[in-house]
């Protein structure tokens, strides 16, 4: 993760490394000059470094200055489907036959688009496990002014805008072990509370938040919490909290100039009706479940396929997965979660400013 600001890291720290390596490489880059003696990079991947330029294929100079990196210290860059061959030391090693194909791949985000067979415009992928991320393909890169949603690259034109939130499914097991009850039985409790939580909501950041604030200090909070309310209206706050997260990542993408038209989601946590209903309420859109998905892993198979020819195009593989489900947005609870949705952005900023100063305390007082 961030190797532009890890590199820029070395550049302070370590000066003298950062100048004498001869390569700086990622690890999928490291793992491909193993199996077929090529030191490549694939423009999906780094897209995500910070180091390419949007306008094409290459290494971008000024990002190359800010990481104090030269270019030819770094991997030669190769499109996803370029198409490799395994080294005969590698098939040596590995009992593969020498001469096997092997595809340079793409990052894990846009491949979990690929795998769900949301690759056409206006239409997202979510996933949602112990984390979540909502992505969606354009083709063309696109830039966020405010610096919300990362841009990155899949394969064959195609691009990925989207944002990943690091408190999922994890804030509900938080709030399990806390009230000392199975996840599944509060999840059960919540989902008798009606939309709104009475009152009550959350802002989710157990373990800071990655979009749309980008900041690993915040700090989590529940706002108009009475003594009338129980564990059950702070699982439902919770959950909601988490959703409404997930709507302001796809409210900064429509930003940029790629709405949201329809969604495909995967994860663990659509078995739950509740995350269901209430993240379908949040976005308010309907739903396509891709259950039997398997997400990043089908769409490196999807990738390799379209290098070896036996795929005519990407956009194709939106018939191929087909959803086992769908769940549409109950509008009254849709409704309700878009009037509080201003109001956890304005708390945000509040909060932001108190945990910088309880920061300070907290460091005072260690």
């Amino acid at each position: 993760m961030s190797p532009l600001a890890k590199l820029a890291w070395f550049g302070e720290h370590r000066p003298e490394l950062l100048r004498s390596a001869a390569r700086w490489v990622a690890l999928k880059d490291y793992l491909l000059l193993a199996f077929t003696g090529r030191l490549v990079a694939d423009h999906s991947s780094a897209s995500g470094s910070g180091l390419l330029a949007l306008d094409g294929p290459r290494w971008y100079p000024p990002s190359l200055a800010v990481a104090g990196v030269r270019e030819e210290q770094l991997p030669d860059l190769v499109p996803p489907t370029e198409v490799l061959r395994l080294s005969a030391a590698a098939a040596e090693a590995t009992g593969l036959p020498a001469g096997l194909p092997v595809v340079a791949g793409g990052g894990d985000g846009p491949m979990a688009n690929l795998g769900v067979g949301a690759v056409l415009p206006g239409m997202a992928a979510l996933s949602l496990g112990t984390s979540g991320a909502l992505r969606v393909v354009r083709d063309r890169p696109g830039v966020d002014k405010r610096g919300r949603v990362f841009c990155y690259a899949l394969a064959d034109g195609l691009w990925v805008l989207g944002g990943a939130v690091s408190n999922g499914g994890v804030v509900a097991q938080w709030a399990a072990d806390a009230f000392d009850v199975k996840v599944g039985d509060l999840l059960a409790e919540a989902e008798a509370v009606p939309a709104g939580a009475r009152g009550v909501f959350a802002l989710p950041y157990l373990l800071g938040e990655r979009a749309p604030w980008w900041d690993p200090d915040l700090r989590a909070a529940l706002v108009g919490l009475r003594r009338e309310h129980g564990r059950a209206e702070i699982a439902r706050a919770l959950v909601e909290g988490v959703a409404q997260q997930l709507a302001l990542v796809q409210d900064a993408v429509a930003a940029t100039g790629a709405p949201v038209e329809s969604v495909r989601v995967t994860g663990g946590a659509f078995r739950s009706p509740l995350w269901s209903a209430v993240l379908a309420a949040a976005l308010d859109r309907e739903l396509a479940v891709a259950e039997e998905s398997e997400g990043s892993g089908m769409g490196a198979v999807l990738l390799g396929w379209r290098a070896l020819g036996g795929l005519a195009s990407l956009t194709d593989a939106a018939a191929l997965v087909t959803p086992t489900r769908t769940v549409r947005p109950d509008a009254t609870t849709a409704a309700r979660l878009a009037r509080v949705r201003p109001m956890i952005e304005r708390a945000h900023g509040v909060l932001h400013e108190l945990v910088v100063e309880l920061s300070a305390l907290d460091d005072a007082w260690d």
